[in-house]
C-alpha cells in the first residue's frame, strides 16, 4: 500500500489508511505488549512500551504551531499525575536544543500545581547516585554565548510567590556528611570578566518593606556538644602580583527626597551569638567578634623585607554639607563608640569588661589655641583640647570656661552623662608673675587647683591636665588631674 489504500473492518470502518505519498493514518487504538514497540527502517528498536495492568494515566505527545513548544504531558483519570524521564543504570536524562523546560502540571480547580523534579538516578548497591544537572545550552561554534540557567519560583494569580529552595540532602547512617550546596560563577578566558554571583531579595511595595537575605550556618543537634556551623565570606585568592579580593559589606542607600526628612541609609550590624542559659552550673559565654588584620608576609631570602601587617580602620561617616550655604546647618559627623560590657547582676555582681589597647596610642589633635590675655574660652577651643598661655603684660590672666549649655551644644549628640575628655593648658611665659587661672561659668563646677604657673622656674607646674565630665544635661565638672 505504498501508493495508497486502506484496511477496513467488516463494517467498513477504516483501520489503517495510506495516502499516495506513503503517509499512514491509524484510526484506532493500537495495543502493545510489554516487550513490543516500534522499530526504525533498519529494524532497530525505536520506541518501546511498558505495560501496567491497572494503568489509569498515560503520556500524551502534542505537536505545535510555529513558535510554540512540543509538549509531552501526563494525562489520565487522576486529578494530578507526574511524569518522569529516567536514564538507564545511572545514565543521564537530558533535554537539549532551544530552551529546555521541566513544567509541573496545572492544578485542577482548587488543586495545587504539580511539582517539577530533576532527579539523578539511584546508585546500584554501593554505587553513587547519579548527578542531576541544569545546563544552559552551548554557544554557537564561532562566537555565540552559552545559554543561561534560571530557577524561578512560580508567579501567583493572587497570593505569595513560589519559593526557590536549593538544599543539600542530609547524610544517612553513622558519621555521614550532609550534602553540600555550591553556587559557582563561571571562569573567564583571556581578558574577559569572570561571572558574578548576585543574591537579591525581593523588592518591597508602598505597604511593605523589601525582603532580606539571611545566611545561616547549620545548627548543632540537640543533646550533643557540637559547635554551630560557621558562615565564611572570603575574598578571592590573588594570582601573581595581584591583590587578594576584598569583602565589602554595604548597607543599602536611602531614596532621595525634596522636602521633609529623608530616610537614613542602611547600617551594618555585627552581632555575636546569644549564649545558652543554665539551670545550674555555668551558662555559656557570649560569642566574640574579632576584627583581625592579616600578618605581613615572610621574606625567606637574604636581604628580603617582610610585608607590613594589614591595618584595621574604623571610620565614622562625615556629616552632610549644607550646600545652599545660607541658613542651613551641616550634619553632625558620625561617632565611633567602643563600649565594654557591664557585669551581670547577681548576689555578687560580675566584673565589668574593659577596652584594652596594646601598642602605641596615637590620636589626632590640632594646633593649640594661643592666648595672650584674659578671655572667655570658646567651646570649640576647649573641645580642641590644647591651649597655650603667654600673657605678656607682666601680670596674671583669667581664662573663663564657656557655659555648660554652649559646651554641650558643641559636643556630639551621643556625648552623654558620665562621658568625659581631657584638655591641656601649657603656660609658655617665662615671667614669674604671668600665671593663668581657669574660672567658672554657668553650670561649670571646678575641682582642684585651677592655676597654671608660668614657666619662669623649671620646678614650676607650668602645664595642667583637666578632666571635663558631663554630670547632667548641659552641666559639667572640670577636675585638675595633672
Amino acid at each position: 500500500m505504498r501508493n495508497g489504500g486502506s484496511i477496513k473492518t467488516e463494517a467498513g470502518a477504516v483501520i489503517l489508511e495510506v495516502d499516495s505519498s506513503g503517509n499512514a493514518s491509524v484510526n484506532v487504538d493500537v495495543e502493545f505488549d510489554a516487550s513490543e514497540g516500534i522499530n526504525d527502517s533498519n529494524g532497530n528498536e525505536l520506541l518501546g512500551f511498558g505495560v501496567t495492568a491497572s494503568a489509569v494515566n498515560y503520556a500524551k505527545v502534542s505537536n505545535s504551531a510555529t513558535g510554540n513548544p512540543v509538549v509531552i504531558a501526563a494525562e489520565g483519570d487522576d486529578n494530578s499525575a507526574s511524569i518522569s524521564v529516567v536514564g538507564k543504570a545511572g545514565g543521564a536524562a537530558t533535554a537539549a536544543g532551544g530552551a529546555a523546560a521541566v513544567i509541573g502540571g496545572a492544578g485542577n480547580t482548587s488543586g495545587a500545581g504539580g511539582a517539577s523534579a530533576v532527579t539523578g538516578g539511584a546508585g546500584g548497591a554501593t554505587g553513587n547516585g547519579g548527578a542531576a544537572g541544569l545546563l544552559g545550552g552551548a554557544g554557537g561554534s564561532t562566537s555565540g554565548d552559552g545559554g543561561a540557567v534560571a530557577i524561578t519560583g512560580g508567579t501567583p494569580v493572587e497570593g505569595a510567590g513560589g519559593a526557590v529552595s536549593i538544599s543539600g540532602a542530609a547524610g544517612v547512617g553513622t558519621n555521614q556528611n550532609g550534602g553540600s550546596v555550591a553556587i559557582v560563577a563561571g571562569a573567564s578566558t583571556g581578558t574577559g570578566t569572570p561571572g558574578s554571583i548576585t543574591l537579591t531579595a525581593g523588592d518591597g511595595t508602598s505597604l511593605a518593606g523589601a525582603g532580606g537575605i539571611t545566611l545561616t550556618a547549620g545548627a548543632a543537634l540537640n543533646g550533643t556538644d557540637g559547635d554551630g556551623g560557621i558562615v565564611n565570606i572570603v575574598g578571592g585568592v590573588a594570582d601573581g602580583t595581584g591583590d587578594g579580593g576584598s569583602v565589602v559589606l554595604s548597607g543599602g542607600d536611602s531614596e532621595n527626597g525634596s522636602t521633609g526628612t529623608v530616610g537614613g541609609s542602611g547600617g551594618i550590624s555585627l552581632t555575636a551569638g546569644v549564649p545558652g542559659t543554665a539551670t545550674t552550673g555555668t551558662a555559656g559565654a557570649g560569642g566574640s567578634i574579632d576584627l583581625n588584620g592579616a600578618f605581613g608576609g615572610n621574606a625567606s631570602g637574604v636581604g628580603g623585607t617582610g610585608g607590613a601587617g594589614s591595618s584595621i580602620n574604623l571610620t565614622a561617616g562625615n556629616g552632610g554639607d549644607d550646600t545652599d550655604g545660607t541658613a542651613g546647618t551641616g550634619g553632625a559627623g558620625g561617632v565611633i563608640a567602643l563600649n565594654s560590657g557591664t557585669g551581670g547582676l547577681g548576689n555578687t555582681e560580675g566584673v565589668a569588661g574593659m577596652v584594652l589597647t596594646n601598642g602605641m596610642d596615637v590620636f589626632a589633635i590640632g594646633a593649640p589655641a594661643a592666648k595672650t590675655s584674659s578671655t572667655t574660652l570658646t567651646a570649640a577651643e576647649v573641645i580642641a583640647r590644647h591651649i597655650t598661655a603667654n600673657e605678656g603684660s607682666g601680670g596674671t590672666a583669667n581664662y573663663q570656661f564657656p557655659t555648660g549649655a554652649n559646651l554641650a551644644a558643641a559636643l556630639p549628640a551621643t556625648f552623654g552623662v558620665g562621658n568625659a575628655f581631657i584638655f591641656y593648658v601649657t603656660n609658655i611665659s617665662t615671667v614669674a608673675a604671668e600665671d593663668v587661672t581657669l574660672t567658672t561659668n554657668t553650670n561649670i563646677t571646678l575641682v582642684g587647683n585651677m592655676t597654671v604657673a608660668s614657666n619662669a622656674v623649671a620646678t614650676d607646674q607650668s602645664a595642667g591636665q583637666f578632666l571635663v565630665r558631663m554630670t547632667a544635661a548641659n552641666t559639667f565638672s572640670v577636675t585638675r588631674v595633672g
